[in-house]
């Protein structure tokens, strides 16, 4: 199987170099991320495994999602309604609270997800994250969602949004794209990439970040 090569790897390589990303290069990236999510669900496709590890950036710092092993298709859908996929898996951090519950994932789960790699870029961990997988899983079901102070109230409202433990209470992507926080997102550009990064994140050995445009 030939693949597109990505020569920055995946976001969790950037992240463990980088740390954190500036919120409106977090905000870029997870806009890139939700019109995939748009083009998959309009497909009656839910991806069920998104994470840093399975979105890679190109040599131009756009993003590509890779890894449907776990992807779940309603052909009888088309894309027009809302199916649930009733098996369990997923990587525990990014588990959405209903996917633990053992009550079947829908295309809310893709939109907690979004939610739990937005908070990742701009705060360094998964919410709710515990090295002990029960108190995890306890955390995700139950835990107070912290959000820490340098976040615009943008930020904070669109992920408390995402991340509901509810979700019937979570925005759809179509939503989410007229969300305050993504005022400025030109959305037909973007889709057609007529947006460059704020700025380029490249995987590199030295001391520097992110990296400016030239």
């Amino acid at each position: 199987m030939a693949v597109e090569y990505c020569e920055n790897g995946d976001l969790s390589q950037i992240l463990d170099q980088h740390s954190l990303l500036d919120e409106d290069v977090a905000k870029f990236l997870v806009a890139e991320l939700i019109l995939g999510m748009r083009y998959m669900h309009n497909k009656g496709i839910i991806f069920r495994d998104l994470k840093p590890e399975n979105i890679l950036v190109d040599e131009f710092g756009h993003i590509r999602l890779a890894d449907f092993g776990l992807a779940k298709q309603n052909d009888n859908a088309q894309g027009k309604k809302d199916f649930k996929a009733q098996s369990f898996c997923g990587s525990p951090a990014y588990l959405a609270p209903e996917m633990i519950q053992k009550k079947g994932v829908s295309k809310s789960g893709d939109v907690y997800q979004v939610g739990v790699v937005l908070y990742e870029m701009m705060v360094g961990i998964p919410p709710f994250y515990n090295d002990n997988m029960k108190v995890l899983y306890e955390n995700i079901e139950k835990g107070r969602l912290k959000l820490p102070k340098y976040l615009s109230n943008e930020a904070k409202k669109a992920i408390t949004k995402m991340l509901s433990k509810d979700p019937k209470k979570r925005p759809t992507l179509e939503q989410l794209m007229k969300d305050p926080f993504f005022a400025e997102i030109d959305w037909d550009a973007l889709e057609a990439k007529l947006i460059d990064p704020p700025s380029m994140l490249v995987l590199t050995k030295d001391t520097e970040k992110q990296q400016p445009k030239k």
